[in-house]
Formats: C-alpha cells, sequence, structure tokens
C-alpha cells in the first residue's frame, strides 16, 4: 500500500479526531481546512486523503472542492 502524503479535514473534525486520525496514519500529513477561502492547488496537490465531513456543506465547500 502506497503511503499517505497528507489528509485534508475541517478544523473541527481535527479538533474533535486529529488524535485518532494521526495514530491511523502517523507519517502523513496534516492538512486543516479553516474559514472559506480555497486551498491553493500546490497544497491540494500534497493531499490523498480528504474527509468531506457536514460541516463543511454548503458554506465552506468552495474552499475545499
Amino acid at each position: 500500500m502506497a503511503e499517505v502524503r497528507a489528509i485534508l479535514a475541517s478544523d473541527n473534525v481535527w479538533r474533535s479526531h486529529g488524535d485518532r486520525i494521526t495514530a491511523l496514519a502517523p507519517r502523513a500529513g496534516r492538512v486543516v481546512y479553516e474559514g472559506v477561502d480555497p486551498l491553493s492547488d500546490d497544497v491540494l496537490a500534497e493531499v490523498d486523503v480528504a474527509y468531506f465531513s457536514s460541516d463543511v456543506w454548503p458554506e465552506r465547500t468552495r474552499g475545499i472542492a
């Protein structure tokens, strides 16, 4: 299995579950989505796993879609 470079999740998800996610993928980077501004293409290019949680719907979806 390939190594995950980075995991993208909202600030709320990282705050609630970040320790558990990190325990499952300790070498993966962490991309925390905060606010409503879109993430840059450079940042998104490093993301291998993204969790689209209900706390970003619908107001914050533009930033990670």
